[in-house]
Order: structure tokens, then C-alpha cells, then sequence
């Protein structure tokens, strides 16, 4: 770059050397014509004169002590003066002062960072899933640095006080200035294309851990022979994760629940239409009484409520977040969901409407095949959709009409897979304007989940926290599982009570963990014992394992009050549309 920059400014400058030259000979030749040599007139025929008369005439300064007489002359001085303006203007800015600006600021944008950064991430590329992953790393207190090839975010990441150096991701002084060779993994987040280069770079200079983030799933292949230690496929993720919701009606088995004490899961329930559950408070509907299940959140109109109060009404397409072992999940999602759709494990209604047939959308309806539930898809896209073996209907996805066409003023779950955020938005609302008590699943590529919530939706899918999530649990714990959708913000965390705590020996009504700290405890276990029937007047014993329930400042006030947590403790991760990884 710099080298091409002093090249501009020696052939600019040998360029306007030789103009000068030639205009200063033009001009003492036309000022010989006129006669300004004679001495009884105007003076004007010398080598130094002609000079400065060429640079005042082509800067257009035109001090007028040295003009030409006759008509040739002015032409020429007409001539000198336009050129002059477009060398200075026209050539100057954008060949020479423009890239040299551009040097200056760019060496003024850090290429390297500390020597003692070690065992630290390596990110390749911004975007908003970063900005997700920045977050959950800046929580995990994990080191990482960003490397990006545009400086003006750059800039606006070193402003924000986040580690970052300007440089292509691919060439080996910006992965030795990230620290490369003390690194713990590399995370690639650009083209397939330059991924695969980045790839190749990071695997000769070492032996890292490589975090792939795909965005062709036919490309797969090749981002694994180049390197790469895990290959992540968002919108596949996303798509499979949607799939499984959709069809959890219809199976009689739970769908997406993660235990995270000895035989206690945690899992989310949609309050379908026409449940026995709507309209009753959690205190009237008995659910702890008739299931043995323990309700720790609600979400209802795009907000969450973590430890909902008794008097919390349960409302149709709202959701339970609730705990208990396998059996008592299952009595509550008798409770939570329509009749008729428990009895769909065996008679397959057709209720699925699919809007979308993009990545995201095969992905769901391979799901959907997995589980044999009747489903039709829409998409623009006839070719795509010939010879599938399901039904669909050809058209725009946020058309009323081929909504209808597609059955959706009659679907019990509709999912809008569009890979544009604002079709998406608008597809949403005008599902849920031809049906109100449909189960309405959106994607979203930005994290723009509010506004799609107030559209319609009941569960809003972002690519970007998604995968966030992801990356930011499999790069410190090399362990994926299962995909989960729970709430942004909120944890759960374990905590093993060591001998010698100031918690060991309390009951959990003298300790009041909620009042102090905002987390709720939703778990003991103890030898291989496990209680979830949580109440006051337990008593927290030594080596047993806590687990807690909160948001991140939550989880972080809680830390800092007890510095019990183990050197490597299993956390579990939710977030709103998000995973967790055990």
C-alpha cells in the first residue's frame, strides 16, 4: 500500500514537472510573438517569470502583473488554467492526497496486540453475530481479539473499547500480530471463500482449535479439508431447531428438554389454544399439585417474567419455563397443549404451514418429514419445490392470498423461514391477522426479535444470537449438543458448595438468595440425590451442588457474594431464541 502510494506521488509529481516545463516554453514562445521582449515594453520573457506564471495560472490564483496581449495567448492562458484544475482537483485528491489520508489512518489502527495475550480467541470477521459473541465471551470473561479488514470498524470497535487490529484475516503478519501461536481456537466469519483461505493460513502457523461459520452447507467439504476443527452451519442450526418445535405437538415424547441436575430437565411449554390452563393463575391451575413440575418463568407478549407470582395468569400463546423430572414434564404438556394435538401422534393432522424454502426452511422441513406431520410449503421458487414429495404453493410469502391458498387462516402452527427480516415482519403480521390462535414461529437474521414479537410472533429465531450462543459455549467447552430455544439473558449455573463455605449448613430461607441477589435456586443435589421441591426451610449442606437460576447480572451478583464456583462448572446457557450446551 505505501509502496503504491509513493509510486502516485512520483509520477504526479514527474507528471507536473513536465507540464510546467512544456507550458513555461509555450509561454516565453507567445510572449516572444507579442513583443514583451522589447525592452520599451512589458518585460515578461525570462525562465523564472514563465514559471511563475504557469503555477499561478494553473492553480488559478491569476495575480494579473503577467497577462498575454493578443487573442492566442489568452486561449493559451484558458488553456493552462482548466488543465491546472483538473490536475489539481481531478488527479490530485483521488490519486494521491485521498490514498495517502487512508495510509495515515490506517497506521494509526492497531496491527498487533500485547505480546502477553495468550489463550485467547482468535475472531475473523464482525458482524452482528459477533456482537452476540462478544457479549457471552465478555460474560465468560474469556480473552479474545477481532481481526477485520475494514478500518471503519475497526475504529468503531477501538472506540467501544473492544480488542481488535486492522488487517486481512488471511495473510500471516495479521494472525501473528493476533498472537496466533499462544491462541486457543480461531473463529472464521467471513465469504466461505476467504474463510477457506484464513483456514489454511491459521492451520500452517499452528495446530489451533478452527471454528468454521458456513454460509453454503455445500461447501462444508472444503472448509473441513482446509482445516477446520468444527464446521457451524447457521441457518441448518437454526432450521432443525424451528423443525423440532413445530413438531413437538405431535409427538408424545419431550422435545428440547436438557437436564441439568441428576434426572431434573428444564423445558419450555407454549400455552396452546384451548388449553385447560388459560385464564387460571398459577395458583388456581395447582400445577406443582398435578404434575410435580415447578413453574421458574413465563414469557407472554415479547416479555419474560422470571419466578412468576402466584397470581400470574396463564394466557394463550405464552410460555412456561418449567422443571421436573421426565414423567412430570409430560403430565404438564398434557396440561399445556390442545387436546387435539397430543392425539396427533397418531392421527398426523395437516396443520404446519412452512412460508419460506430457503436454507432455514429445508432444514425445518426435513424435520418435519423426520416426524410425519402434513405440512405445506410456500416459496417463490417453483423449481425448488418440484418433485419434494409435500405439498406447496408457488408465490410470495407475505402475499394475504397465497397465505390463504396455503391454508394458513386454518394452521395451528405457522413458521415464517423468509431470509429477508422485513418480508418476515410483514408475513408475520398478516399470519396473524388471518389467524389469532396460530403458534407463529419467525427467523430473523438481525437481532431485531422485538419488533418481529410485536408483529405476531410467538417465538422470533435470530441467526445472529443463535449462533452467537453456539460459538460462544463451543470455543471454551468443545462439547455441542442438542438446540434449545429459551430467553435472552437468562442462566443456569451449578455451584458445588465446598467445605468451609459461609453457605454450608444455612436453610435457604436464612441465606434468601432472591431478595440479595435476584437468583432463584431451582435444584439441590446431594450424593446422587436430587430435590426440586424447593422450599425454605432446606438446609444447604457441604459438597452438595446448587443449581441457580438468574439473568447475567443476576448470576455475576450472586458470584461475587459466594466465590464457590468450581474451577470448571457446568453452565448452562439460555437465551431467547438462543441454545444450551451442557
Amino acid at each position: 500500500m505505501v509502496k503504491n502510494i509513493r509510486k502516485s506521488i512520483l509520477l504526479y509529481l514527474t507528471v507536473i514537472a513536465i507540464i510546467i516545463s512544456l507550458y513555461s516554453s509555450i509561454f516565453l514562445f507567445l510572449m516572444f510573438k507579442e513583443g514583451q521582449h522589447i525592452p520599451a515594453q512589458m518585460v515578461n520573457v525570462d525562465p523564472v517569470t514563465a514559471v511563475y506564471w504557469v503555477i499561478a495560472t494553473m492553480t488559478t490564483v491569476g495575480y494579473g502583473d503577467v497577462y498575454f496581449i493578443e487573442e492566442t495567448g489568452r486561449i493559451f492562458s484558458v488553456i493552462a488554467a482548466i488543465s491546472g484544475v483538473i490536475f489539481l482537483f481531478g488527479l490530485l485528491f483521488p490519486l494521491v492526497l485521498t490514498p495517502w489520508l487512508d495510509a495515515r489512518v490506517k497506521s494509526l489502527l492497531p496491527t498487533r496486540v500485547p505480546s502477553k495475550l495468550s489463550d485467547h480467541l482468535i475472531i475473523c470477521g464482525y458482524s452482528p453475530m459477533v456482537e452476540s459473541l462478544i457479549e457471552e465471551l465478555k460474560h465468560q470473561k474469556t480473552s479474545f481479539v477481532v481481526v477485520e479488514r475494514d478500518e471503519t470498524i475497526v475504529k468503531d470497535l477501538f472506540e467501544k473499547g473492544i480488542l481488535c487490529i486492522h488487517g486481512d484475516p488471511s495473510d500471516k503478519d495479521t494472525l501473528d500480530g493476533a498472537n496466533i501461536r499462544t491462541a486457543n481456537c480461531l473463529i472464521t466469519n467471513e465469504s466461505d471463500e476467504m474463510d477457506a483461505n484464513t483456514i489454511l493460513t491459521a492451520r500452517e502457523m499452528s495446530d489451533l482449535r478452527i471454528i468454521a461459520i458456513l454460509e453454503d452447507l455445500s461447501k462444508r467439504g472444503y472448509l473441513e479439508y482446509a482445516g477446520a476443527s468444527d464446521v457451524i452451519a447457521p441457518k441448518s442450526i437454526l432450521g432443525s431447531f424451528i423443525g423440532r418445535k413445530a413438531v413437538d405437538p405431535t409427538v408424545s415424547h419431550l422435545v428440547g428438554a436438557t437436564e441439568f441436575l441428576k434426572d431434573i430437565e428444564i423445558i419450555e411449554f407454549p400455552i396452546y389454544p384451548e388449553s385447560e390452563l388459560i385464564g387460571k393463575s398459577l395458583k388456581d391451575a395447582e400445577i406443582r399439585k398435578r404434575t410435580g413440575c415447578n413453574i421458574i418463568g413465563i414469557w407472554a407478549g415479547g416479555e419474560f417474567s422470571l419466578n412468576p407470582r402466584p397470581a400470574e395468569v396463564v394466557k394463550s400463546n405464552s410460555i412456561l419455563l418449567a422443571v421436573g423430572t421426565e414423567a412430570q414434564l409430560l403430565k404438564l404438556k398434557k396440561l399445556v397443549q390442545l387436546r387435539r394435538f397430543w392425539n396427533m401422534a397418531m392421527e398426523r393432522e395437516e396443520c404446519l404451514v412452512v412460508v419460506g424454502y430457503g436454507d432455514v426452511g429445508k432444514s425445518i422441513v426435513d424435520e418435519l418429514k423426520r416426524a410425519r406431520v402434513k405440512f405445506v410449503v410456500v416459496d417463490r421458487n417453483e423449481d425448488a419445490l418440484l418433485d419434494k414429495g409435500f405439498d406447496y404453493v408457488v408465490g410470495d410469502g407475505s402475499n394475504e392470498e397465497i397465505l390463504i391458498k396455503a391454508g394458513v387462516a386454518s394452521a395451528a402452527t405457522i413458521i415464517i423461514a423468509l431470509n429477508v427480516d422485513t418480508d418476515a415482519i410483514f408475513a408475520t403480521l398478516v399470519a396473524r391477522t388471518l389467524n389469532p390462535d396460530a403458534i407463529i414461529l419467525t427467523r430473523a437474521n438481525a437481532p431485531i426479535c422485538n419488533k418481529i414479537y410485536r408483529a405476531g410472533a410467538d417465538y422470533v429465531a435470530s441467526v445472529s444470537i443463535v449462533v452467537g450462543q453456539m460459538v460462544a459455549k463451543l470455543a471454551v467447552t468443545e462439547h455441542k449438543e442438542d438446540v434449545v430455544i429459551l430467553y435472552e439473558g437468562i442462566e443456569i449455573e451449578k455451584y458445588h458448595v465446598r467445605k468451609g463455605s459461609p453457605f454450608a449448613g444455612k436453610t435457604l430461607e436464612e441465606l434468601d438468595i432472591r431478595s440479595n441477589v435476584g437468583c432463584t435456586v431451582i435444584g439441590i443435589e446431594k450424593e446422587g440425590r436430587t430435590v426440586t421441591d424447593i422450599h425454605g426451610k432446606i438446609i444447604v449442606e457441604e459438597d452438595s451442588i446448587l443449581a441457580i437460576i438468574g439473568s447475567k447480572d443476576q448470576i455475576r451478583r450472586f458470584e461475587e457474594c459466594e466465590n464457590m464456583r468450581s474451577k470448571s462448572p457446568e453452565i448452562i446457557m439460555i437465551d431467547k431464541i438462543g441454545e444450551i450446551f451442557r
